[in-house]
């Protein structure tokens, strides 16, 4: 066992993916930082989510909630075993643990975030605001009574 591949996956009859221990590894030391995309295989299949390798070596965690928009009750229907992927960096704990999601991975910043909130006008001679809700009810309000 001692000339075995750090990085080989070995499946148990019960369908539980193990992973060697490589005790050789500094598990701290990572190049990636929050916000980065990184790329990384899937190592390992959990029922709250799939634990990856990145490029550089570290280890990563895909919650389930970060794996799809949609709502995700099994993440074999998603992911294998195997699977390479794209990820967003969402975190780095001190134990050297990432944080990662997918499906931020996947959304693109948009260049218009769509009109501007609208902020309350003045009310004439009140001293108090009015909001574009109240103003547009009072239009609404004015047009019934005069009908």
């Amino acid at each position: 066992m001692e000339n075995e591949d750090p990085d080989k996956l070995t499946e148990a009859p019960s369908g539980t993916v193990f992973q060697p221990v490589n005790h050789g590894q500094d598990a701290h030391a990572t190049s990636v930082k929050k916000g980065d995309i990184v790329e990384a295989t899937v190592r390992r299949i959990a029922p709250f989510g799939a634990f990856v390798r990145l490029a550089d070596g570290s280890k990563g965690l895909v919650h389930i909630s970060q794996i799809d928009d949609a709502y995700v009750t099994e993440i074999r229907e998603h992911l294998k075993v195997g699977d390479n992927i794209k990820a967003k960096v969402l975190a780095i704990g001190e134990d050297g643990r990432i944080d990662l999601s997918i499906k931020k991975a996947k959304k693109k910043p948009d260049a218009k975030k769509g009109k501007p909130r609208q902020t309350a006008k003045p009310r004439p001679g009140s001293g108090f605001k009015i909001t574009p809700f109240e103003e547009a009810f009072d239009k609404k309000l004015n047009v019934t009574l005069e009908s």
